[in-house]
């Protein structure tokens, strides 16, 4: 189980179904309060429950397979029809997955590019080798300019100019 914890992904799994801890275990033949368990992350399924259950959640969506707890929660809830809301953070505190630094970064980046940041500026071309399609070059076109003070990089299109570019 790749991102999230088993008790998230069957907490998903239940609410996109419409389906209570004690309907699936009537429909799995296990006790509820195991149910509850996993759900509330105490304790994970053995091997033969983790069957039941796929088992009685395959009678609601057929094709559902042991392999489908191995996905992300996001394609998990894809794959049932449902979709995840990005988390929130509680007031004052900061969304889950962000990065913080120690000390400001932002400042001395923007001073940094306001003095010298025109001489990045323009139109690059990379040249390699193809990982993909052995013995053939791959080329990467990309433009750098100042947005809101800072650099900012971005792939060229094809067709674009390839001229020195104006921050």
């Amino acid at each position: 189980m790749t991102d999230a914890p088993f008790s998230r992904k069957l907490d998903l799994v239940l609410k996109i179904l419409s389906m209570s801890r004690g309907r699936l275990a009537q429909e799995a033949g296990l006790d509820k309060s195991l149910v509850g368990r996993w759900v509330a992350g105490t304790v994970a399924p053995s091997s033969h429950n983790l069957e039941k259950v796929t088992a009685a959640i395959a009678r609601r969506r057929p094709g559902f397979t042991l392999l489908d707890w191995d996905r992300s929660l996001l394609t998990l809830a894809e794959r049932l029809g449902g979709s995840v809301d990005a988390p929130t953070a509680a007031p004052g505190e900061l969304p889950p997955g962000t990065l913080t630094f120690p000390y400001d970064v932002t400042g001395p980046a923007r001073r940094e590019t306001a003095r010298r940041g025109d001489e990045y500026c323009g139109f690059y071309r990379l040249y390699r080798r193809s990982f993909g399609r052995p013995g053939r070059i791959g080329r990467l076109a990309f433009m750098v300019r100042k947005k809101d003070g800072l650099l900012s990089c971005a792939r060229a299109r094809r067709g674009s100019s390839t001229g020195a570019g104006v921050c």
